[in-house]
């Protein structure tokens, strides 16, 4: 799966810059959050889940690769395929972001009780800007940075 998501702008430069001296800023930039329909169904209840990736608008993703795909026990599951990734404006945290649902899946619960999810882990390549010493061009060049991530966990209830 490959996607391209630039930002672009005359002020890009500055504002990688904060991010690139303070590698810490750069997972506050990019996020993949696990949202359900809802935390609560009956047996034979469906539940719809999205993993969604967000991203500053000031970084660029050149490609994501999933890792681990989390198991549904006490579910029966069936992966929604996504025909076109649509990327979206929106705010998280109350900032501006980009958002991409990057998998979706359907889960039916078979059993009663309580279930945990592990969280969906990802390898994100992000593009940010780097600084460079040279007077020619903008005065920075792009550089790949790998990032390791993993999503928020899930727990569901299932009522007779």
């Amino acid at each position: 799966m490959f996607v391209t998501i630039f930002a672009v702008g005359m002020g890009f430069a500055q504002e990688k810059e904060a991010i690139k001296a303070n590698d810490n800023n750069l997972n506050e930039a990019v996020h993949i959050i696990a949202k359900m329909s809802s935390d609560q169904v009956s047996v034979d209840g469906i539940i719809n889940i999205e993993y969604r990736l967000y991203v500053s608008q000031d970084v660029g993703i050149s490609n994501w690769k999933l890792i681990e795909k989390p198991t549904y026990d006490g579910f029966s599951q069936n992966d929604i395929k996504l025909e076109n990734l649509l990327i979206e404006n929106v705010t998280y945290k109350g900032k501006p972001y980009r958002m991409v649902i990057i998998k979706k899946d359907e889960i039916k619960a078979i059993h009663q009780g309580e279930f945990n999810f592990e969280p969906l882990q990802l390898e994100v390549t992000a593009k940010v800007a780097e600084k460079t010493n040279t007077n020619e061009g903008l005065g920075f060049s792009m550089k790949e940075v790998i990032l390791k991530m993993k999503s928020n966990a899930l727990k569901i209830n299932v009522k007779s």
